[in-house]
């Protein structure tokens, strides 16, 4: 049972599509509404998931470089720039919407 349930969480998203396939081809509108569903968040696709994986690796790297630069720098500027950093994050959590169902 475990080699069936191994292969359901890596390939889930190929079953996905063939019923979302097979409702197209009976005239289901909804079938594509699965199709961006499926590749958006099953397996093996997961768009989503990619693409959070690449922004936390991309924001690291871009923290990193800054980091190494405000280092080099005088006292001053490094203090500068640790302000407008803490502004920067107030003004995103500021301007991000409420949650509706939080």
């Amino acid at each position: 049972m475990g080699k069936v349930k191994d292969h359901l969480k890596k390939y889930i998203g190929y079953y996905f599509l063939v019923m979302a396939s097979w409702l197209i081809y009976e005239g289901e509108g909804w079938g594509w509404f699965l199709v961006l569903v499926t590749f958006l968040k099953a397996p093996p696709f997961d768009w989503i998931g990619r693409l959070e994986s690449w922004g936390g690796e991309l924001s690291y790297r871009w923290g990193m470089k800054l980091r190494r630069w405000k280092e080099q720098q005088v006292k001053p500027i490094r203090i500068l720039v640790t302000v407008i950093c803490i502004i920067i994050i107030i003004l995103i959590f500021w301007f991000t919407p409420e949650c509706e169902l939080c």
